[in-house]
This record gives structure tokens, C-alpha cells and sequence, in this order.
């Protein structure tokens, strides 16, 4: 009876884990600072910063690394090629595409659970020919807006305070973002999986 309870405390332990909500706090003002939480627990940014540690260390056979890393790529590359064209070009251009529609619908489907709120982007952008910034701004709004649109379509993005605008007489280009990304890491779990799931679909195909 006490294994029973013991079991149950584990199995409800791991859905309160995965019904949590992963928030994603980000400030952009110069300096990129973000904080991370799963549920009220705050990840430790600690952990992030390994890479940059591991930087900091003297690295053994550095270039018999690389040269390992390159030889192992080229083979990956060969391996594609050879099953590519064993299958035929058109075959394969199929299986492609067959690959990809389940894929970007599950990445579409994945897009819709991601909450944003805030969503505050404010960037001024400088120069000192008036005539070239204009046309650099025109440019830039063209790519931007359409592309916020489709940020806030996609998914469930509440509260965007956006501005582009131009400043003749300061000299440099400034961004200022703040923003709170969430999603419910059992969304992220079965999405992965889906993705995963195409992933081997589309190489026993190939193989």
C-alpha cells in the first residue's frame, strides 16, 4: 500500500511538472538580460553559463578535435547524398515534402500555445544622410511590421507597444525590447516528440 502511494506521489509529481508554465522574462536595453522560471521556481542562470566556462579552459588537441568533427560531417554529408541518390532526385524531393508539412504543422500548432504578454519593442533608428535613412527606414518597416503581424497571428500575444521611428540628430541606433514569453512545458514535451517522431519517418525513407 505504501509502494501505491509512493507511485501515485511520483505520477503526480510529474504532471504538476509537466502542466507547469516555462516563463521567459526578457530585457533588451543595450544588454541582453533574461530570466527563466518553471512554475514560481527560477532556473539558476548559472547553468547557462557553463559554455562560457568551458571556454575559459585550455583545450587538449584542439585541432585533432576539428579535424574529427570535419571528417565525421563529410561522412553525414556523403551518407545524405548516397541515399538522395539512390532514391532519385524527384523521390527524395518528395519525401522531403512529405516530411515537412507534418513538421510545420506541428511547429504552427506549437506557435498558437506560446503566450506573450508584454510585447514592447521600441527602436530608433539614426544616420547622417536624411535621404538614405528614410529609405533604409521604408526598408526596415517593410520587413518589420508585416513580420510582427505575423508574430501576433501566430500566437496568443497580448499588449504590444511597438515603435520604429527616426532620429536625425542622435548618432547611434538604439533597441529596447521587454517582453514575457510562456508556455506549459507539456506543450514543448509532445511537440519535440512529434518533430522527433518525422525526424525517423523521414530517415527510414531514405535509408
Amino acid at each position: 500500500m505504501i509502494f501505491l502511494y509512493i507511485l501515485l506521489g511520483i505520477f503526480a509529481l510529474i504532471a504538476l511538472i509537466l502542466f507547469s508554465c516555462i516563463r521567459v522574462k526578457i530585457l533588451f536595453d543595450g544588454d541582453l538580460q533574461f530570466k527563466i522560471y518553471l512554475g514560481i521556481i527560477k532556473i539558476p542562470e548559472s547553468l547557462f553559463n557553463k559554455d562560457k566556462e568551458k571556454e575559459k579552459k585550455p583545450k587538449k588537441d584542439k585541432k585533432k578535435e576539428v579535424k574529427k568533427a570535419k571528417i565525421a560531417d563529410k561522412k553525414k554529408e556523403n551518407k545524405l547524398f548516397k541515399d538522395i541518390k539512390n532514391k532519385g532526385f524527384y523521390n527524395s524531393f518528395v519525401i522531403f515534402t512529405d516530411f515537412l508539412k507534418p513538421v510545420l504543422k506541428t511547429l504552427k500548432s506549437f506557435a498558437s500555445k506560446i503566450h506573450i504578454n508584454p510585447l514592447i519593442i521600441k527602436i530608433k533608428m539614426t544616420g547622417d544622410d536624411a535621404a538614405k535613412l528614410a529609405v533604409d527606414y521604408g526598408k526596415f518597416c517593410a520587413v518589420y511590421y508585416p513580420a510582427l503581424e505575423l508574430l501576433s497571428y501566430n500566437t496568443k500575444c497580448k499588449n504590444i507597444d511597438s515603435d520604429v521611428f527616426v532620429n536625425y540628430i542622435d548618432e547611434n541606433t538604439e533597441f529596447y525590447i521587454k517582453t514575457q514569453i510562456k508556455i506549459r512545458l507539456i506543450h514543448c514535451v509532445t511537440h519535440a516528440l512529434k518533430i522527433i517522431k518525422e525526424f525517423f519517418k523521414l530517415k527510414s525513407k531514405l535509408n
